[in-house]
């Protein structure tokens, strides 16, 4: 399964510590090329996940390569970040509560990149492509 609509898919996955190592086992049956990276160095790399996906994208050989990512909103940020830097497209997904699940509420608001306007994360997401939402407001 490393190929996808005829693509070569590979994934990055970041974990911090041993305690989420557990998740791991459900990665076993991607067939593609997969890079692991650990904080505490437990299992595979030791360091982020995204200097991994920097390494790999400096290496070349990335034509029409797109990100997607989902996690922490410092990751997110990041994986932004890079994406904007080697002119790749980057899809996130946001992680926000949503307590009505209709838009009503804005627990789930995000700031949109186009300024004062919000999108919600319940509605309009909760993947968005990385410049349409505001990253560095906060998420």
């Amino acid at each position: 399964m490393d190929r996808l609509d005829g693509n070569r898919v590979e994934m990055f996955y970041g974990i911090k510590s041993s305690a989420d190592s557990c998740l791991l086992k459900f990665l076993k049956p991607f067939d593609g090329k997969m890079t692991i990276t650990s904080d505490d160095g437990c299992a595979g790399r030791k360091g982020f996940v995204t200097d991994a996906l920097e390494k790999r994208l400096a290496a070349g050989d990335t034509g029409g390569a797109v990100i997607y990512a989902c996690g922490p909103a410092g990751m997110l940020r990041r994986n932004a970040s890079i994406a904007k830097e080697h002119g790749l497209k980057c899809f996130i997904s946001i992680e926000e509560r949503m307590a009505c699940g209709v838009g009503a509420c804005l627990g789930c608001a995000v700031r949109s990149s186009g300024g004062g306007s919000m999108k919600h994360v319940c509605i309009d997401g909760p993947v968005f492509e990385a410049g349409d939402v505001n990253l560095e407001a906060g998420l």
